[in-house]
Formats: structure tokens, C-alpha cells, sequence
């Protein structure tokens, strides 16, 4: 999440291997990485990166089931109403930018209530408020706009970080995430996925190094006695950046058998993704193919590249090379998601930060100044119709191209 402030800490790691005396948990055997539950509870989670869907037929033909009866399945006339998707990236303090376009969306009067919101890091806070729907823009916007640095955490000592599991103290960000996730926002998760919608979350399982998505709706409908800390410790974990913030320890179990796994930042293995693939892809037969689809991404990021001059220092190289580890990472996933949306006959719409925004980034995370002119800078593309682009900048050359060789055929 804090992208500004992990290569420090990478860069105090290389100093420091051997010599801590690091916190103790229980680990999950390699035998059972795929037999272990929160709660005991399979429905919970699944493997990102899992070549096959977690969702069966008649879990897919459930979800078709409640949107019916809900009303979001087809319209008076009996046909088949669209589904919009949303997918909401990683980008720390950059999440404004999204914040803007989603106050602005509903301003405009033209939102779709999303079939399926998707976040990671920065995204799953965002997730939460934009599955919830416009009700909750005004405290999406304060999020955004009024957090300052020292609501999100606190520099411990050097040999304190070095000794410890994070070189920041997030306690307040811990107790931000909780103060905001209330039993009331449980209950409308679950009366919502009830509904047929899904809000989806990604973390990263650091002992097996895959991607998790975490199905938020089941567990906030769930009679499990902790869903509401364990709602709150997801989104925690998918906004932890490994090192500079503590990772999170999630609670499983096999038989009567107790483990801990290590979850951190889903944006270390994606920075925005979308759903499995059987969902929309026709692998399953219900009642809702053939629907009309339209997928939205906010990347909270730059896309393209933007030159600026490096220093020789280790500290300013590695802190331009995670930068543009992180740019090109996210590229390739936004890229994923595209060529998905055109192989399934999706729609597709992507907004990000371009280059028009020309604001140097603040040497600190979370200032206030440089957020809420991201907050304006997406919320004025917003209202002005031009934050939608209907591919990824790398394509639109070649869709050109073929559209002038297409047209000429015709002729």
C-alpha cells in the first residue's frame, strides 16, 4: 500500500538477516496448505492463481438464483438485464483518485449497482464502500481526503524495525479499519450477497507465495462468532505492505488442529484482478449467459511511463526500480483483465492516472494536499465523461491498426 516507504525498508533488510528475534506462530504444514480453513469454512477463500474455478455449477446457479429473485437478473420484458463488474487496484494514497470518480459517478446519475466489486491493497477499502453503494460515498471521500500520515501509522526506531516484523507502527490504521467496519456494514455485505452481488478481496499467502481471494459476502453471511474480526483482518492484510507494515496472521484449522498462515499486501502478487474465469466464461450453464456484461477498472496508478531523472544512490535506485516493478506488474494485470473481458464479449472501461496529472508525488505517504487533488483530478475526468478508455494504452495502437485494415477491406 505504501509504495513510498517500502524501499526503506528493503533497503534496512540487506543490513539485517540473521540477528532478530522474530514473533512465533504456528505453521501450516506443506502437506495441509490445501486442506486448512478459517473457521473451517472452504467457502471462505480460494487460490488466485488456481487453473480451475472454486465455484461450482450449483454455487454459480445459486448466485444466478438470488439475483433473479432479486430483481437484478432480467427486466419487466423478460430480457436479461447487463451486469457492470468493478475492479479496484492497489496505490496507497493514490486510492483518492478512484474516490473521486466514484462520488462523481454517482453525481452524475448514471452508476450501475456493480454485480461484482474486486480490490486489492489501497482497493479492498475502496471495495467495501463502492459495493455498498452511494450512501457511503461521503465517508469514501473523507477516507481519501482528510486522513493524515499520522492516522495510518507511526515510525518506530531503526533497531526496533529491524528487530521486529514491520518498521511502521499501523495501530492506527488497525483501529481505523475497525472503527469503519461496524457489525451494521457486516449486515449489508450479507443481506447484498443474499442478492446475488459478490465483493471479492485479495490478499497474499507469504509460506506458499499464491494469491487469495476472500468471498466477503459469505463470510459477512456466515453464523461463524468472529466474521466480524476476521472481515476486518482481511482487509487489513490486503493493505500491508510486507515489511513496512506487520503482516497478519489469519487463523486456520484442519480437524482440531490450529495453525497460523502469513498474509500481507494482495498487491504482491496482483495489483488488480477480477473473478474466475467459469463465471463468465461460459464454463457454467445457467440462466444468466448471454447477459450483456461490462467490466470497470480503476488502476489507482500511473500506467505509462514517466521520466524522471535517478540518483546513484542504492536508496534512489531501488526506490525507482520497485516503482517500476509495481508499474509494469500492474500493466500486465490491467493488460490480463482486457484481453478476458474481450475473449468473453465483456465491455471494457479503464480509467487510471495519465499523464495530464502532473502533481509531484509528496516524499511522504498520505498527505493531504497531494490526495485531494487526486480526489478532484478523478472526480472532475468523471464529470467531464473523459476517465473511461476502452482498452489499456498499449493496445490502442494496435486496435487502430486494425480498425484502418479492417476498413479497408470493406472497401
Amino acid at each position: 500500500m505504501l509504495k513510498s516507504v517500502w524501499w526503506r525498508c528493503l533497503a534496512c533488510l540487506l543490513l539485517l538477516s540473521a540477528c532478530s528475534s522474530e514473533p512465533t506462530r504456528t505453521p501450516v504444514p506443506y502437506e495441509l496448505a490445501n486442506l486448512v480453513h478459517p473457521s473451517g469454512q472452504a467457502q471462505f477463500r480460494y487460490w488466485g492463481d488456481s487453473a480451475t474455478s472454486p465455484f461450482s455449477q450449483n454455487y454459480i446457479a445459486t448466485v444466478v438464483e438470488r439475483q433473479r429473485r432479486a430483481g437484478l437478473l432480467y427486466d419487466d420484458a423478460g430480457q436479461l438485464l447487463p451486469a457492470s463488474h468493478l475492479a479496484l487496484s492497489g496505490g496507497g494514497e493514490k486510492g483518492a483518485f478512484g474516490a473521486g470518480i466514484l462520488n462523481a459517478w454517482t453525481e452524475r446519475g448514471d452508476r450501475p449497482e456493480f454485480t461484482v466489486v474486486s480490490g486489492i491493497s489501497t482497493g479492498s477499502i475502496i471495495s467495501v464502500f463502492a459495493f455498498l453503494g452511494p450512501e457511503y460515498d461521503p465517508a469514501l471521500k473523507h477516507f481519501y481526503t482528510e486522513t493524515k500520515s499520522q492516522d495510518i501509522y507511526s515510525t518506530k526506531p531503526i533497531l526496533s524495525g529491524l528487530l521486529g516484523d514491520s518498521f511502521l507502527d499501523t495501530a492506527p490504521f488497525e483501529q481505523l479499519v475497525r472503527d469503519t467496519i461496524t457489525e451494521d456494514i457486516i449486515d449489508q455485505v450479507a443481506a447484498e450477497y443474499r442478492r446475488g452481488r459478490l465483493l471479492l478481496v485479495g490478499t497474499t499467502e507469504l509460506d506458499s507465495q499464491r494469491p487469495v481471494i476472500w468471498n466477503m459476502g459469505e463470510i459477512a453471511n456466515s453464523q461463524v462468532t468472529n466474521k466480524e474480526a476476521l472481515f476486518e483482518d482481511i482487509i487489513i492484510a490486503s493493505s500491508s505492505v510486507p515489511a513496512a507494515f506487520p503482516v497478519k496472521l489469519i487463523e486456520v484449522e484442519y480437524q482440531d488442529q490450529q495453525f497460523q498462515e502469513l498474509h500481507v499486501d494482495g498487491g504482491v502478487t496482483h495489483q488488480v484482478f477480477l473473478f474466475p474465469e467459469a463465471v463468465l466464461s461460459g464454463q457454467v450453464d445457467h440462466d444468466g449467459r448471454g447477459r450483456p456484461q461490462q467490466v470497470y477498472v480503476i488502476r489507482n496508478a500511473k500506467l505509462q511511463p514517466d521520466f524522471q531523472t535517478t540518483g546513484l544512490s542504492t536508496v534512489d535506485i531501488s526506490k525507482r526500480s520497485l516503482s517500476t516493478i509495481l508499474k509494469y506488474q500492474g500493466r500486465g494485470d490491467v493488460n490480463a483483465i482486457y484481453m478476458h473481458a474481450k475473449r468473453s464479449l465483456m465491455g471494457f472501461s479503464l480509467a487510471y492516472i495519465e499523464p495530464d496529472f502532473t502533481q509531484p508525488s509528496p516524499q511522504e505517504p498520505f498527505t493531504e494536499g497531494y490526495m485531494a487533488a487526486l480526489y478532484q483530478y478523478g472526480y472532475q475526468k468523471m464529470q467531464q465523461h473523459n476517465v473511461w478508455h476502452n482498452s489499456p494504452p498499449q493496445f490502442r495502437h494496435i486496435n487502430h491498426e486494425l480498425e484502418l485494415l479492417h476498413h479497408k477491406l470493406l472497401r
